[in-house]
Formats: structure tokens, sequence, C-alpha cells
């Protein structure tokens, strides 16, 4: 069996975490090393995690910086 693919969730809406996380718990590939609510916790929790993917929603705590930190930072991960 494959190892599943590590995956960081970031959402700061309570009820929508929950429905991507039992989404994702449906999946055995899919493993949630992580769920963090803001956009600079989620950047420091994938420099440290160092997850395969980061589920992303559009939080209302996750500024513009949050992207452009994601995309200038050299993570070996995809960001949805």
């Amino acid at each position: 069996m494959l190892r599943p693919i590590r995956v960081l969730m970031v959402e700061d809406h309570r009820d929508w975490r929950k429905l991507v996380r039992l989404m994702l718990q449906m999946r055995p590939e899919w493993q949630i090393i992580c769920e963090v609510s803001d956009g600079l916790e989620s950047v420091q929790k994938a420099e440290e995690l160092k997850p395969e993917v980061v589920s992303m929603g559009r939080c209302n705590t996750c500024s513009e910086s949050t992207g452009r930190s994601f995309k200038t930072k050299s993570f070996s991960w995809t960001l949805i």
C-alpha cells in the first residue's frame, strides 16, 4: 500500500472545515496532518510539517500576503 498524501487544511469557517474534513476522511489515500484557521499559522505549519498538499479555503483571516508567502517560498507541495 502506498503512503497517504499528507494534507494541511486551512479554513477559518468551522462548518466548511468540518465538511472538507469529512470529505477527505472518506478517501484513505488522503491524510489530514493538521487543521488551521488563519493565514499566518498556515504558513508556519506548512514550513514545519511539510505537507504534500495544502487545502486552503478562501478564509477571511488569510490575507493576500499569505498567498504570496506560499507562492514565493520554495515549498515542494501543491496548493489547492
